[in-house]
């Protein structure tokens, strides 16, 4: 069945995803700044590259598409992010041993959407006139984020039981 594209409504689409591209990276960053457990921080390290480079590619196929940035959304979610951080942990200053699991469950969270977004371009690939190029890249990017998610989960394992620790 073939489908015509709205562009107001892929505008919307893209624009999600491109800010909460920007936010996840901002995430990333700052968790990589406040953890140093050694398989955190390689995790975190790889996914600040990916995410980088993800986000660009991102960027430049809304741009490709003829999608402007909504900077305000932007904004908001820069905004949001960081307010994110503000969570209750039941430590006013410093880190709780709750605040990496709750960290990472975002994060999956995060990283599942992304998924979902990466799939979505995938079936509307035709009737957006993606590349054959683009569409591989969009099998890379979903078999990456698999593995992100995979990753993700193991931590999520290894720091679960320290996380009502006193």
């Amino acid at each position: 069945m073939s489908t015509t594209i709205e562009p107001r409504l892929l505008s919307i689409y893209l624009n999600d995803h491109v800010t909460g591209a920007t936010a996840g990276l901002q995430r990333v960053r700052r968790m990589a700044s406040a953890y140093d457990r050694p398989s955190l921080a390689a995790a975190l390290s790889r996914f600040e590259q990916e995410f980088t480079e993800e986000r660009q590619w991102l960027v430049r196929t809304a741009v490709s598409l003829g999608v402007t940035r909504n900077k305000p959304k932007a904004l908001l979610a820069s905004v949001a992010e960081k307010a994110g951080r503000l969570k209750l942990n039941g430590r006013a200053v410093e880190h709780s041993p709750l605040s990496p699991l709750l960290e990472l469950e975002i994060l999956r969270g995060a990283v599942l959407g992304k998924l979902s977004g990466w799939q979505t371009l995938e079936a509307h690939a035709a009737g957006l006139g993606l590349s054959p190029e683009q569409v591989e890249h969009l099998h890379h990017l979903q078999r990456q984020a698999v593995a992100q998610k995979d990753t993700i989960s193991a931590l999520l394992e290894e720091i679960r039981p320290e996380a009502f620790s006193s």
